[in-house]
């Protein structure tokens, strides 16, 4: 698909050169599409969209000095795969309810401390907390966004994300302390 997206430049010089700067960096591309995004399909399709931009107006990337280019194309991976995760968010209704898939993947850090049974409490648990809390805490716990990047995210303060992630983070211990007393 890139090949395609690539020959609707029209300066071969320029085509050839995108191609092998396409190559070359792919796989840093796609790490960083997958940091926001986390979904290998969604993160490949970030980069064929920032690439057809690239396509659409050659002269732009053409612009910039060769040894920024690289960094000038992270920027726009990142944020088009930042701006696919927030037409993601919007689509899911702000992540109203997480799918127990999703949570399934936070509940393996406390894997060792629990029993299956009280793991699946613990995802019926985690689908209860506050919806800033739940929130929060899938954004951190798994999609991996950073602190700052939450706090863009849902335009809220850094504090209040460190907030929300804490309380979450208690009530979820608390739960779990108190599931393995009734299992004593």
């Amino acid at each position: 698909m890139i090949d395609f997206i690539l020959s609707t430049i029209e300066n071969v010089e320029q085509r050839n050169e995108l191609q092998v700067f396409y190559a070359e960096n792919y796989k840093r591309f796609m790490y960083i599409a997958m940091q926001k995004v986390n979904d290998v399909d969604n993160a490949a399709d970030v980069i064929q969209e920032v690439f057809s931009d690239i396509a659409d107006k050659p002269e732009i990337f053409f612009n910039v000095p060769r040894e920024e280019r690289v960094t000038f194309v992270d920027i726009l991976v990142r944020n088009t795969a930042i701006g696919t995760f927030k037409k993601e968010l919007n689509r899911t209704s702000k992540l109203e309810v997480l799918d127990e898939d999703m949570v399934d993947k936070s509940v393996r850090i406390e894997d060792d401390m629990i029993t299956k049974n009280t793991r699946e409490e613990l995802i019926k648990y985690i689908l209860t907390l506050p919806e800033q809390q739940r929130t929060v805490y899938k954004l951190r716990v798994i999609i991996g966004l950073s602190i700052s990047e939450i706090a863009e995210q849902l335009e809220i303060s850094t504090e209040t994300v460190n907030w929300h992630l804490k309380t979450a983070r208690k009530n979820i211990r608390n739960f779990i302390d108190e599931r393995n007393k009734c299992n004593e």
